[in-house]
């Protein structure tokens, strides 16, 4: 989530006429992953590479907020008030899909129930933000 959220920078700096921008991104973010990815690995394995690149892109956010902000001249609290939604909708539904796992033995037809549940859960999730803060999740599908 947070790399296609940063990515959508690279075309809007490119187009602005500042690839330095996107440039300064990319170099934080290989900077963070090559301090970070051998002693995660060591302690973590494969979890700590994942991790990592995870660290690695959450790095480069507040350039991605500062810069695209200037550019497209709008507040943080904007960005919030896009983003939030989403983002606790996720939030929901990645929980109770945890649980589920935790609770269910994992084969092919738990597995179809899960997704069932999780469109489910982030639609409903989505539907109750709308009305209870006024906000246009929905009307984007």
């Amino acid at each position: 989530m947070i790399r296609a959220l940063t990515t959508t920078g690279g075309a809007l700096f490119q187009g602005k006429g500042s690839p330095n921008i996107d440039f300064r991104m990319n170099l934080i973010r290989l900077l963070t992953m090559a301090v970070t990815i051998y002693p995660l690995t060591l302690f973590l394995d494969m979890s700590g590479v994942a991790l990592a690149v995870a660290l690695g892109n959450f790095a480069c956010i507040p350039i991605w907020f500062v810069e695209t902000a200037k550019i497209i001249k709008t507040s943080f609290k904007d960005y919030l008030k896009a983003i939030l939604p989403p983002f606790l909708g996720t939030v929901g539904m990645c929980s109770l899909l945890l649980l589920l796992e935790w609770v269910l033995e994992v084969n092919l037809l738990s597995f179809i129930f899960m997704i069932i549940v999780a469109v489910g859960v982030y639609s409903a999730l989505m539907y109750l933000l709308e009305k209870r803060f006024s906000i246009k999740v929905l009307d984007e599908l």
